[in-house]
């Protein structure tokens, strides 16, 4: 089947490969073995996959497992060796454990750090941290308002401020 230029859907897949669309989720992921999932059924769905340009769709992921994968740093300056060396070792630390890093520069304008947070907020982001803050109290009453369940941490000077978790239940990083 030539490959249009809609997306491709387990949906398709599941037309093209004969099998469920629970079966092609399963076979995508990880629990096609505990589903008891032949493995040549698995290799067959994966190759139509990939023929068929498929690539998961990580909003609805996220919105099943109320994880977005987002984690998100606000650091003053990119240019600024502390802030640079900080945000590197967050991104490899952010990766290890699975986790896509969100990094942005406030240019340490107020106004940009408060649109920066509000911004990552709407994205979901499971994890929020704020280095070197310039209004650290307007940015913890966003973070405290956020229902969206992250956890975040204010810093300033390399110091930790304040922990704000909005979450119900923590979720080790």
């Amino acid at each position: 089947m030539p490959r249009t230029t809609r997306k491709a859907t387990i949906y398709d897949i599941a037309r093209l490969s004969g099998a469920s669309p629970s079966t092609v989720s399963a076979a995508l992921g990880e629990s096609w073995r505990t589903r008891r999932i032949a493995e040549s059924t698995v290799e067959t769905i994966r190759r139509i996959a990939v023929e068929q340009g498929y690539s998961a769709n990580m909003q609805a992921r996220g919105l099943r497992k109320a994880r977005s994968g987002l984690v998100g740093m606000v650091i003053p300056l990119h240019d600024n060796r502390f802030f640079s060396s900080m945000s590197q070792s967050f991104e490899a630390f952010a990766r290890e454990r699975g986790l896509v890093p969100v990094i942005a520069s406030s240019l340490r304008e107020p106004e940009e750090e408060r649109r920066i947070v509000e911004t990552l907020i709407s994205y979901a982001v499971d994890y929020l941290f704020i280095a070197g803050a310039t209004d650290p109290d307007a940015v913890s009453r966003m973070c405290k308002a956020a229902t969206c369940g992250i956890s975040s941490w204010i810093c300033r000077g390399g110091v930790r401020l304040r922990w704000y978790p909005t979450i119900t239940r923590a979720r080790p990083i």
